[in-house]
């Protein structure tokens, strides 16, 4: 268990001017977005194996959010299911707000470089709330000394400005299984998080 790791004097030990200001972290008193979650009881924690059927049901509630309704949702079921097999081997971490799941992210190393965040997504009532920025900045933290180059995703459309806010690039575009749509492929480069402890 780990309650927000990047509460400290100096979150992710860089200086403010990259990303802390880029995730709006206020670091006095440990406030966030202005104060308005400084007074909720958080907690970023593992998720276990038999809470598979209740992370699925948030990625497609939160999948959904943008609109595409129940039958394409349907046929993206199975790169939305999150297995107790998954779990057990990957990387996934939940969010909790006074005891109510919000949100929650995974990430798997693809080389010894090159690390991915396969799943972001938070409950739809708690979208531009700043939860996203949450979860991205504790996984931030969780891979700062890990090692890892570079970060990479393939992001819904509707998060690209998101994720470009934080500090990530278009570094290509995927034909997605919609005509006409394609899946920003994005990317973030650790060495600039490195450089700025210096």
């Amino acid at each position: 268990m780990n309650d927000f790791p990047f509460f400290s004097e100096n979150p992710l030990g860089l200086s403010v001017s990259y990303t802390l200001v880029k995730l709006n972290v206020a670091i006095n008193h440990y406030s966030y977005i202005g104060g308005s979650l400084a007074s909720k009881k958080m907690k970023i924690q593992k998720v276990h194996r038999t809470e598979a059927k209740k992370i699925t049901e948030l990625t497609m509630r939160s999948k959904n959010h943008w609109n595409y309704g129940v039958a394409q949702i349907a046929e993206w079921r199975d790169e939305l299911t999150l297995t107790p097999e998954y779990i057990d081997k990957e990387q996934v971490y939940k969010l909790e707000v006074s005891g109510r799941l919000v949100g929650f992210y995974a990430f798997h190393p693809e080389n010894s470089e090159v690390i991915a965040l396969n799943f972001l997504f938070v409950e739809p009532e708690y979208i531009g709330k700043g939860y996203g920025k949450i979860l991205i900045t504790d996984f931030l933290k969780r891979i700062e000394k890990l090692d890892y180059r570079k970060v990479t995703l393939d992001a819904d459309p509707n998060t690209e400005n998101f994720y470009k806010a934080i500090g990530f690039n278009v570094v290509g575009r995927r034909k997605s299984a919609i005509k006409d749509r394609f899946l920003p492929i994005m990317e973030m480069d650790l060495s600039k998080l490195a450089s700025n402890k210096e």
